[in-house]
């Protein structure tokens, strides 16, 4: 039986001793905090199989400041980028006198070049469509190109592909 050589990288699903950057981002910042369980150490490693993919999902009505939180998550993220969709419920309407909500993260996604170029996003995740958008983009985050989802400004189809 052949045996990788020791500098090779670890089979997709193994261990590989590290933890993904967005967990620790996310634990540097405050946003995480991990009790380690029985037979693991303070500091040792969280998620180190490789393979992960992530939803983050934001709300309708954040603050900007709040989806800068999000946004860095993205732009922070190493040379590759984060395999991840960005997702978003649908924002409530408004009466005639109220202030025009925030955009949404999705929203400010789709209007930045790189970023669109680079994260598929989800608008209206509350919906049956959102959801099913979300789980297909994930299924086939490696084999589709990136993509904008749903019925808001922006989207390029309700669905992605069918895989």
């Amino acid at each position: 039986e052949a045996t990788p050589p020791d500098d090779a990288p670890p089979a997709e699903g193994t261990p590989d001793g590290t933890q993904p950057e967005i967990v620790t981002t996310l634990a540097e910042r405050g946003f995480l905090e991990v009790v380690p369980g029985p037979g693991r150490a303070e500091g040792d490693p969280v998620l180190e199989q490789t393979g992960y993919r992530y939803v983050l999902v934001g709300a309708p009505d954040l603050e900007p400041a709040q989806n800068d939180v999000l946004l860095s998550l993205i732009d922070d993220a190493p040379d590759e980028p984060l395999p991840a969709v960005v997702v978003s419920a649908r924002v409530p309407p408004t009466g005639p006198d109220a202030p025009e909500p925030a955009p949404t993260v999705v929203e400010v996604i789709r209007a930045d070049d790189v970023l669109a170029a680079e994260v598929s996003t989800v608008d209206e995740v509350d919906t049956f469509a959102g959801l099913l958008s979300t789980v297909y983009v994930l299924q086939q985050l490696d084999d589709i190109d990136v993509g904008h989802y749903g019925q808001a400004d922006g989207a390029t189809a309700l669905l992605p592909p069918i895989p």
